[in-house]
């Protein structure tokens, strides 16, 4: 399977669909511990954008990819890479940006931020529960980083 990736990488070295699209396929090899899939997951996402620097798939993909990461230092470029996504979207951002952008802001201890990216997912899916209760779980922190007033 390896080397067929390989070969349409090779054969189509220029076309942002299929660089997105295998950025994609590392990502989920990444996720099930394949060897090797992260560094091609982040070069493969890295090539796509270089093509097309307003291709939002890549970036949403690639700010989900580092926001994920166990390396606190990759979350403040997965924040770039959503917060790219999320404006190139213009008027139609993906929900599940706002959601993952929340996410990374939490884990970068930015609190507020954090709740501000949380009311705009809400804003597109009101009736989400668990993002409901995100939201409620950002408030609570943020009482707490306050001093509880």
């Amino acid at each position: 399977m390896e080397t067929r990736l390989h070969d349409l990488e090779r054969a189509y070295p220029n076309d942002y669909q299929i660089a997105w699209r295998l950025g994609d396929l590392y990502c989920e090899g990444h996720e099930l511990d394949l060897p090797g899939t992260g560094s091609l997951a982040d070069a493969t996402l890295q090539r796509a954008i270089a093509l097309r620097p307003d291709g939002v798939e890549a970036h949403l993909l690639f700010g989900v990819f580092l926001t994920d990461s166990t390396v606190p230092a990759n979350w403040p470029e997965g924040e770039v890479h959503l917060r790219q996504a999320i404006e190139l979207s213009g008027a139609t951002p993906s929900p599940g940006a706002w959601s993952t952008l929340a996410t990374n802001l939490h884990r970068q201890g930015r609190l507020a931020e954090a709740r501000d990216a949380m009311d705009r997912y809400l804003a597109l899916d009101p009736s989400n529960q668990a993002a409901q209760q995100y939201r409620t779980l950002l408030d609570q922190q943020l009482w707490q980083e306050r001093g509880g007033q």
